[in-house]
């Protein structure tokens, strides 16, 4: 009975950490497994594969500092009411980044201006495809991160260089 009461007040305290230092508001989109319109019919996707490994969310937190509860194991995952941790969305983000300057030829030009739309998690472990354009007329580049059945959206947005 102790340590069930204990294990309760332990939850609350991590929720309510969270919820202290982490004042994010989400949004849903009920659209959420649609691709973003393209500007024009030329504009293609090419794919990159994107593996994210258990321990993901904790060589993350070992690299920057961030030690969320909710990336790390599946234990205090489930305390925060997900089914397993999730993979972190800079680290999503920096991979993306990474696919795509690789395949651009020329590489964007610094600085860059990326924005992103979070859509569903990325539970750990996994397999997804990232999904970029070309560059347009106005060096930006639309992007987007689903499972590899293609399905599934987590992660949509864009990133534009001088």
């Amino acid at each position: 009975h102790r340590l069930v009461r204990r294990e309760k007040t332990i939850r609350k305290s991590i929720i309510d950490l969270t919820r202290f230092f982490f004042r994010v508001t989400a949004t849903q989109s009920t659209r959420c497994c649609e691709r973003p319109t393209v500007n024009t019919p030329t504009d293609s996707y090419t794919g990159k594969h994107l593996d994210v490994p258990d321990g993901t969310g904790l060589r993350y937190a070992a690299a920057t500092g961030d030690y969320s509860p909710h990336h790390l194991y599946p234990r205090t995952a489930r305390l925060l009411g997900y089914k397993q941790p999730m993979v972190h969305g800079m680290w999503t983000l920096a991979k993306v980044l990474a696919a795509i300057q690789a395949g651009t030829h020329p590489p964007l030009r610094l600085p860059l201006v990326m924005k992103a739309t979070f859509k569903k998690p990325i539970f750990i472990p996994a397999k997804c495809t990232i999904l970029y354009t070309r560059p347009t007329v106005n060096n930006e580049i639309k992007f987007e991160v689903r499972d590899t059945e293609g399905t599934i959206l987590h992660v949509t947005g864009t990133i534009a260089s001088n």
